[in-house]
């Protein structure tokens, strides 16, 4: 594991340098930074197994060692001397005519670190590009001085020049799945990206430090990250290294960087001497960044900072934040973009600071979810007489870690001594909050703000706190009051309630997945999902890549694209869990859960069920229509066909009294699409005339086709159904439309449905429901038979099945009697094969029910 891997994210770059070999010029210079891959690049090209020079190259590397030797880069070439050469041309004539001998059969010579060689072996290399005797691969680090002969390949043309960046998210990702050979969690790989920006040396001595300090380890087949940074390992001594060669003028300037952390270039002006931060850009070990609308000044890599502020000591790091806090005061940074840097600083060096200061930290912290760095300013606020602000942002930046009793404790006190109805108001709102977001208590965030509202004389305040209750009372599963009008109202009522709708309800930007969802546009959907997911990956955005593969995952199990859902729809559980988002971990616990059964897997159905009613905050109801179908199809896998109807049933009609048709809608066709269809047709119907979703008439034709067997009904159905991208639902119609067709006699028609039923289920990956499992023998059986033939194919005792569907042992024997001379097999196991065999093909005939 990581000694040996496929060169990642680096095709156009090879490309370059193959083309280049094959150019007008002798060859090509790979200009990059430390560790982001020039050797590997090169190495790629000459040692590949593709690779159509693998073996018919000369390498020679330049070292510190050997820059001070002529011609030491190439002293493994050159013959042995019976009485060393004083004379410099002949020297170099030796050396040329040893290179070309080693290199006749090549005709390729990689140089690599050529930054490092002396100025002989420097010259050399230049007279060979320049006389082209040989093709040349030559490596050479930015920001180093190089001898004059080597910048000159480049500069006067002789070689073609590319300049090899750092790994951009997507293809570190893909790099760090290499090395440890398996798939990782994406919160993992966005720490590995925070901490090496894309150098692949970097990343490969992260990894390798951290599985060896298990900071990343299995967890079944999944590598994700556990606790802290490692503290030691190779990457750390290769980065000691390269600060080694620092002076110490040098070295004290880095150290201000480090502890400024992206500190505005301003602020640092006087504090890092202009001729040390050009000598430490040339390095490669600082730059200048724009971001948000200014320019910082950081370093190149993030471990950088790790190890120098791990070997400053105490007095040293004092005397930088100190400086680095007057400066930020002097320069009237301590409200703008430094604002947490400034009060961190003041912190640090010991000066106490503005309580005004200290409480803007802590919101400001708060604001960017981090409460331990907001609790040590509240505590800091509290210390300098901030008094009641001060405690109320230590109440919520505890109940933002969890400390629920000691922030409860806290926001009961404050509401008691509150004076005034603003700071009443306060205290409702950030308690209600910590409530909903670190309990999952909707219903009490509700009771609470309703409480206070209620003794506000009429305002702003009210109102505000009427919003919040609104907000609360919507997820406690109380709709009737909000519609997508609504929202946007109390979206627009300012930023905060903007951001608690967001994080609430669903991530603006996923509204529009769920609504094609929910509409069944699966089409739409998928290529939106894909779209946006890729746009978040490759953003590094945990919440939002999280999201839309939970919806991406949504939309193909209802496309029947069981196995692709299940993939997704893991991986974005895996970020929810690791954010400790609970009302999202039980969602998508619900899908997989539903994913799982109608792959037939229904032993790991259950377990993901079981998983998420137990992850489902008490009081927010919003995940409870997929919990509910969810139940409906585990029973199913599980070939209780009685018990999943009548679940399905109870969910359809509990949906309908609420006001919710598409979740009623889903409902209700399960129970057609489970052998119940009768009845169902007029209330789909129903449900179709007061929404727009695309997938309600459908639904209803669909349900009217099974009950009715009318076969024109189910192939317009499965028409309606393959247009929206719905192939599961689509085959279904189309196995119906078969059957029914077998049963008239039209078997032409019958063999046409039924390659439309194969090629759609073509499409689909695993899926088995059961329309479709065992449909070619199993149309033949009585819907009573199939029942008992379901139970039964799951091994369930001829006792239980009777228990089940209410039937006598001896009448569950006939069934299976007839059903074994029906579909020709003698025994149980049988006809499970035959069972699971059918959700693989639809029938290209059928008889009749």
């Amino acid at each position: 594991m990581m000694d040996s891997v496929t060169l990642v994210g680096r095709a156009e770059e090879l490309g370059f340098v193959q083309r280049a070999l094959r150019g007008a010029r002798a060859g090509v210079v790979v200009l990059g930074a430390g560790g982001v891959g020039k050797t590997r690049l090169a190495r790629e090209l000459t040692e590949s197994p593709a690779s159509a020079r693998r073996g018919t190259s000369v390498w020679v590397s330049g070292t510190r060692s050997a820059g001070g030797v002529p011609f030491g880069a190439f002293a493994h070439l050159l013959p042995a001397l019976d009485a060393p050469l004083r004379d410099r041309l002949a020297m170099s004539m030796l050396a040329r005519r040893a290179v070309l001998d080693a290199a006749s059969d090549a005709g390729l010579l990689v140089v690599d670190d050529a930054h490092l060689l002396d100025d002989a072996s420097a010259v050399l290399v230049q007279q060979l590009a320049m006389t082209h005797a040989l093709r040349l691969v030559v490596t050479v680090r930015s920001g180093e001085l190089a001898p004059d002969a080597i910048v000159a390949l480049w500069k006067d043309g002789w070689l073609e020049c590319v300049d090899l960046q750092p790994l951009d998210r997507v293809a570190l990702g893909e790099l760090v799945a290499e090395l440890v050979n398996g798939r990782v969690d994406p919160l993992a790989v966005a720490r590995i990206w925070e901490q090496t920006r894309g150098n692949a040396l970097f990343c490969r001595e992260l990894l390798r430090a951290s599985v060896a300090a298990g900071r990343l380890a299995l967890d079944g087949d999944v590598w994700r990250w556990r606790g802290g940074l490692p503290a030691t390992g190779r990457i750390w001594d290769l980065i000691d290294a390269r600060l080694s060669e620092l002076d110490p003028e040098d070295r004290a300037a880095l150290e201000v960087v480090a502890v400024a952390d992206r500190a505005d270039t301003s602020l640092l002006d006087g504090l890092v001497d202009r001729s040390a931060r050009s000598r430490l850009t040339r390095r490669g070990l600082v730059e200048e960044r724009a971001e948000n609308g200014r320019s910082v000044l950081a370093l190149s890599h993030p471990l950088f900072g790790e190890v120098l502020r791990s070997q400053m000591v105490d007095a040293r790091r004092i005397q930088v934040c100190g400086r680095l806090a007057d400066a930020a005061d002097a320069h009237g940074m301590a409200g703008g973009p430094e604002l947490l840097r400034a009060a961190g600083w003041r912190l640090e060096c010991g000066g106490g600071g503005d309580p005004e200061l200290l409480l803007a930290a802590a919101r400001r912290a708060l604001a960017g979810f981090d409460p331990q760095l907001a609790e040590r300013f509240a505590r800091a606020a509290l210390a300098t007489s901030g008094g009641f602000e001060a405690e109320l942002e230590l109440a919520t930046a505890l109940g933002a870690q969890g400390e629920l009793q000691a922030a409860g404790e806290l926001f009961t006190r404050l509401e008691r001594d509150a004076d005034l109805d603003a700071q009443r108001a306060a205290v409702a709102a950030q308690w209600s909050e910590m409530m909903f977001l670190n309990g999952g208590r909707a219903a009490d965030a509700a009771d609470l703000v309703s409480r206070v509202a209620s003794e506000l004389v009429p305002g702003r305040l009210r109102d505000e706190l009427q919003v919040l209750e609104g907000v609360w009372r919507w997820l406690s599963g109380d709709r009737i009051l909000v519609s997508e009008a609504e929202w946007r109202r109390i979206a627009g009522r300012g930023e905060r309630m903007r951001l608690l709708v967001a994080f609430a309800v669903a991530p603006l930007r996923s509204t529009r997945a769920y609504a094609l969802w929910s509409a069944g546009r699966l089409n739409d959907d998928v290529t939106y999902c894909e779209r946006e997911l890729a746009a978040a990956t490759a953003a590094g955005e945990l919440e939002p890549t999280a999201m839309f593969a939970f919806c991406l995952g949504g939309a193909l199990t209802d496309a029947g694209r069981i196995d692709a859902a299940i993939g997704s729809l893991r991986d974005g559980l895996a970020v929810f869990e690791r954010l400790a988002m609970p009302m999202y971990v039980s969602w998508s616990l619900a899908f997989l859960a539903r994913a799982l059964a109608l792959g037939g897997d229904g032993s790991g159905a259950r377990q993901a069920l079981e998983l998420a009613e137990r992850a489902r905050p008490a009081q927010v109801q919003l995940m409870d229509s997929e919990l509910g179908i969810a139940r409906v199809w585990v029973l199913v896998a599980e070939g209780d066909m009685d018990g999943a109807r009548t679940t399905a049933l109870q969910l359809a009609d509990r949906h309908a009294d609420a006001g919710r048709p598409t979740e009623a809608a889903r409902a209700f066709h399960a129970v057609a699409r489970l052998g119940r269809p009768e009845g169902i047709a007029d209330r789909l119907s129903e449900l179709a005339a007061v929404t727009d979703a695309p997938i309600l008439p459908l639904c209803a034709t669909h349900a009217r086709g099974l009950a009715d067997d009318d076969v024109s009904s189910l192939r317009a159905a499965g028409e309606g159904f393959e247009a929206l991208g719905c192939w599961l639902l689509a085959a279904e119609a189309f196995t119906a439309a078969a059957v029914g067709l077998r049963a008239i006699g039209q078997a032409a028609s019958a063999r046409a449905a039924g390659a439309r039923a194969a090629a759609l289920l073509a499409r689909c990956e695993g899926a088995r429901t059961p329309a479709l499992t065992g449909v070619e023998a199993g149309a033949s059986l009585t819907r009573r038979e199939r029942d008992v033939a379901l139970l039964a194919a799951h091994g369930i005792p001829n006792r239980e099945i009777a228990q089940r569907l209410v039937l006598s042992v001896r009448t569950v024997e006939s069934h299976l009697a007839q059903t074994y001379r029906k579909l020709g097999v003698s025994d149980r196991r049988e006809l499970a094969d035959l069972m699971a065999t059918g959700a693989q093909h639809a029938p290209d005939h059928a008889a009749p029910a």
